[in-house]
């Protein structure tokens, strides 16, 4: 036993999990309580979900990672890197209305990755999300801060921190009483396989580590009066030790007799508890092909599993269960499944997978699996796929299903009729990447992770549900905003400039469209959308990356493939779309980067490139005049810069830093491709300044096999060649050293993305920031060695602890966009003198 306490000495005999009292304490300042936090008028301008052009799909949000059932139809709900919501009525027609309860407490994080309740008495543990990996495992991830887990004693009204140690990707949570928890995770910030269980018997106060193994699943089965039995599902375990059990939360025994994976390792497993019955199942991978998933589930008698657990000889193992489909048709080691018993018949299980593998109700005796979304429902409806976890809502005796796509109700779940409705709701949780706004029709366009390119407007608000113009995994976006009276053009396109097939869109071939159809649904993969007569959205794609007539799959290798529209050289035709593409033997084509006029032209080489290209800036000013011919470009190592100063000619200097290559999808043809991990945004930030394309700020991962890297920021004056590191007091200003101990690292504050603003009024510039904790901001100066110090813009109430992912500036409404992983867009008009207050505050 490792006892981990806040307190100064000792801690409670671990196998005594009931007595105790609460005492919360927190070491470091709190990010939303920091002198660092300057105010700012940030407007939140949706969504509040999102659904197809037509309106016909059930409404999506953010992913859904952890709900808990209060009293009668009161719910909360934790979502990806968005905080905890509350609704005093889920069942409410036609959808519940939500409410954010955990912005502005005295917490350090609001990546919730896991949660559980007894009563009033609620633990939400902070972590990633599987969905924002980054590397090949679990641990590298691009989320909020890992900063322990919180308590609510009030059913979710307030919240603080309790003495579980920070630096843990808490996985699930247990409140077995209100002073009895138990806490698994499925790995530290230093170690992949440094997971365990934790127990405290004192409301918090204290914790012991009473096993250390990579845990992902952890549920109670009880029995009459007696404790309850623990199980732990532990990940990348060879089958022994796949299972694990407890009765006292000390000692810990393998229940696995008669789990196998032939040659695979679990990740992701998953436990069920009905009255007689217990479940285990898990996603599985080749050790040596990423791309080769699969899945298995067991069944096996409560008695069987508690006589293992007393050290009694097993009378009877785990058993598959028939028939068993394959439950990860994504082909990735990054995705979950879920698995729920029907409460009242053990013969019922609820299964739900990810891709194709939607959901399924199952006579697991017989072997009988019938899909329960689409053609088992009275109307057609189906929830957003890849799927996390199951709840029964006792209410109306329904089934809720979280997933990417957020929370879905399945109404008679245990017979074909019912329908899946949405429980979205005015919830403001969405991942995105990206973010641009036209202040013309006050409207935004962004890229959501797993949820699609978004439009949202006209005078878009926290209340606009968007629709979707380009199914699948939003990346890059932007706004051509035309003159005004012309409609605003809106662009984005999905992952690899949609080159797969949209997961979400049946029926999951993940083949290369040939061929334009339309604006309907996910047939238009890269293409811009305008309103049109009455409104109207119209999308239209672009030609040249919608066809292999210009280029094979394999030329963009990057899940988040960089593009940018070239404001420096409007046209009557609009403004032109800069591409850059990987050379291609077959080709016979460099890498280069090329222009696309218009949607319906083709593609013209521009200026051949000598390695990859991460991200770039198009067009710009130089020497105070207007430069079309700017480009500015990152990767691990290089920087290419081209300008008027350069006479045309694209430079390449040395970063400051080598950055992280992105994971790519390996090819064995120029179109033939095999799944597997990828990296699932860039690896690089880059800002140019739009007065002065000489001055360039880069940051970015360093590392994506562990989270032992360096985090900074540098700003080159002269085009590259010389750079100064500005990151100064940053760290600090994000409050990711608030709830360490002295002996704990500070979290990661992630570089996530970078803009420099030109102050108005000011000869100066501001470089803003996207980290874990909101967007910060300093002076930048040339000449000066470092920055000024940095201040966060905005309170947490102005612009709440969150991920920022994206960020974007429109100059003629001095208007700045942050698009937040988990809180969707904010914007802060008049900027440039928000940005001078705050930093003369």
């Amino acid at each position: 036993t490792q006892p981990t306490s806040r307190a100064a000495s000792g801690a409670p005999p671990p196998g005594n999990m009931f007595p105790g009292m609460l005492v919360l304490s927190v070491s470091g300042a709190l990010p939303c309580s920091l002198s660092s936090n300057k105010p700012a008028n940030w407007m939140d301008v949706g969504p509040a979900g999102w659904t197809d052009l037509d309106g016909t799909s059930v409404p999506a949000a953010g992913a859904g990672q952890a709900a808990v059932k209060l009293n009668g139809t009161s719910w909360l709900y934790a979502t990806a890197n968005g905080g905890i919501w509350k609704t005093e009525d889920i069942l409410a027609s036609p959808e519940p209305s939500w409410r954010q309860v955990l912005d502005d407490q005295p917490v350090a994080c609001s990546s919730i990755s896991a949660m559980g309740g007894n009563g009033a008495t609620v633990l939400a543990g902070c972590g990633a999300a599987t969905s924002s990996e980054m590397g090949t495992r679990w641990d590298v991830a691009n989320s909020g801060d890992w900063a322990g887990v919180l308590i609510s004693r009030d059913s979710g009204e307030s919240w603080a921190h309790t003495a579980f140690p920070a630096n843990f990707y808490v996985s699930a949570v247990l409140v077995l009483s209100e002073k009895a928890f138990v806490v698994s995770a499925v790995s530290s910030l230093d170690d992949r396989y440094d997971g365990g269980v934790w127990v405290s018997s004192d409301g918090g106060e204290s914790f012991n580590r009473t096993l250390s193994k990579s845990i992902f699943d952890l549920k109670a089965v009880h029995r009459g009066k007696q404790p309850p039995m623990l199980l732990a599902a532990s990940t990348w375990a060879r089958p022994a030790n796949a299972l694990l059990a407890s009765r006292d939360g000390v000692v810990w025994r393998p229940v696995a007799t008669g789990i196998t994976f032939a040659d695979r390792k679990p990740f992701y497993p998953n436990i069920a508890v009905g009255n007689e019955v217990l479940f285990f199942a898990a996603l599985t991978v080749r050790t040596d092909n990423y791309s080769d998933t699969s899945s298995v589930l067991f069944s096996r008698a409560v008695a069987d599993v508690v006589a293992e657990a007393a050290g009694e000889a097993a009378v009877g193992a785990w058993l598959p269960v028939p028939n068993s489909p394959r439950l990860d048709e994504d082909a990735m080691q990054k995705d979950r499944m879920a698995l729920l018993v029907h409460p009242t018949d053990d013969s019922m299980l609820f299964v739900a997978g990810n891709a194709g593998a939607l959901t399924w109700r199952v006579d697991w005796r017989r072997g009988v699996w019938v899909e329960s979304s689409w053609d088992d429902t009275v109307d057609g409806t189906g929830p957003h796929s890849d799927c996390r976890n199951y709840y029964w809502e006792p209410e109306g005796n329904h089934l809720i299903l979280l997933s990417d796509g957020g929370a879905f109700l399945r109404t008679q779940p245990t017979a074909r009729g019912g329908r899946w409705r949405s429980l979205q709701g005015d919830i403001g949780a969405m991942e995105l990447v990206s973010a641009a706004w036209d202040p013309h029709s006050r409207s935004w366009v962004g890229g959501a992770q797993d949820n699609s390119v978004q439009l949202a407007g006209p005078n878009a608000n926290a209340k606009t549900r968007a629709v979707a113009i380009v199914g699948g995994d939003g990346t890059f976006t932007a706004v051509d905003p035309r003159n005004g009276t012309i409609p605003a053009r809106f662009y984005g396109t999905s992952q690899f400039y949609g080159n797969f097939d949209d997961d979400d869109d049946r029926p999951h071939r993940r083949l290369r469209r040939r061929r334009l159809r339309g604006a309907a649904r996910d047939d238009i993969s890269f293409g811009y959308a305008s309103f049109g007569m009455g409104g109207r959205v119209e999308v239209t794609g672009v030609s040249a990356v919608q066809t292999r007539k210009y280029f094979d799959i394999s030329q963009f290798p990057f899940f988040d493939q960089p593009a940018h529209l070239n404001a420096a050289a409007p046209s009557e035709q609009g403004l032109p779309l800069v591409l850059w593409a990987r050379g291609s033997p077959s080709r016979n084509t460099p890498s280069a980067f090329y222009t696309v006029a218009n949607a319906s032209a083709p593609p013209t080489l521009d200026v051949v490139t000598s390695g990859d290209v991460y991200l770039f800036v198009a067009g710009g000013r130089t020497n105070g005049k207007n430069d079309a011919s700017v480009l500015v470009g990152i990767n691990d190592t290089a920087l290419f810069h081209r300008s008027a100063a350069s006479a045309g000619t694209l430079t390449v200097s040395r970063l400051p830093s080598t950055f992280a290559k992105p994971i790519e999808f390996g090819f064995w043809s120029p179109n033939d491709y095999t799944l597997g991990p990828v990296s699932h945004k860039r690896t690089v930030s880059l800002a140019v300044d739009p007065s002065n394309s000489a001055v360039v700020a880069v940051s970015g991962w360093t590392n994506l096999e562990t989270n032992d890297n360096p985090e900074r920021v540098h700003i080159s004056w002269n085009a590259g060649k010389t750079w100064v590191d500005v990151t100064s007091d940053l760290l600090v200003a994000t409050g990711v050293c608030a709830n360490r101990k002295p002996s704990e690292r500070c979290g990661k504050w992630r570089p996530s993305a970078l803009l420099l603003l030109p102050l108005r009024k000011r000869d100066s510039t501001a470089l803003l920031v996207g980290t874990v904790a909101g967007v910060f901001a300093a002076l930048v100066v040339e000449g000066k060695p470092a920055a000024s110090k940095w201040v966060r813009l905005g309170s947490c109430t102005q612009l709440p602890l969150v991920l920022a992912g994206g960020l974007s500036y429109e100059p003629t409404s001095d208007t700045v966009v942050v698009a937040t992983m988990g809180r969707g867009v904010y914007i802060l008009p008049k900027a440039s003198q928000e940005a001078i207050a705050a930093l003369q505050a």
